[in-house]
């Protein structure tokens, strides 16, 4: 049920994007005794599903990373939508790295964080030093995604 749920959120179908990222950082906590404080500012009901889905995938992939690699157990996550863009912010205080020194773009996570945002237009910048903890930042324009979606369902309606 846990893995069916992490692969496929119905919050994140029926109630929303933040909350469902609310509720996914909820039962984190539960599960890991991490601390996570979640804020979001704007963010409208009806994002296109693929936008929800790539940053609620963003989401928890970088506090998954959060838990694994800053030694801290507090995380702190800003959900905003202004000027037609969404923003994602996921900043620690934990041991950090040399953000000019990450072999090979970083690890599979942030490959994988990277490659979903660019699929809807996104794109992901990470500030980290050493011993200064880390912030990873993520846009999306929502309305490029709204477009490519209307796009795609005009392209469908003509096939």
């Amino acid at each position: 049920h846990s893995l069916s749920h992490n692969l496929h959120s119905s919050t994140l179908e029926t109630l929303g994007l933040v909350a469902g990222i609310r509720t996914f950082y909820e039962e984190f906590e539960a599960q890991h005794g991490m601390k996570i404080s979640f804020t979001d500012h704007g963010v409208p009901r009806d994002v296109p599903k693929d936008v929800a889905l790539c940053v609620f995938r963003v989401a928890q992939e970088a506090v998954r990373n959060v838990t694994k690699h800053s030694g801290v157990n507090r995380v702190e996550v800003t959900l905003t939508c202004a000027h037609e863009s969404l923003h994602l912010q996921v900043a620690d205080r934990g041991k950090g790295f040399d953000s000019r020194v990450r072999p090979g773009r970083g690890g599979i996570g942030i490959r994988s964080m990277e490659e979903r945002l660019r699929l809807v237009g996104g794109r992901l910048e990470m500030h980290s030093r050493v011993g200064g903890g880390t912030r990873l930042d993520a846009w999306i324009p929502v309305a490029l995604a709204r477009h490519a979606v209307a796009a795609q369902s005009l392209q469908r309606d003509y096939d």
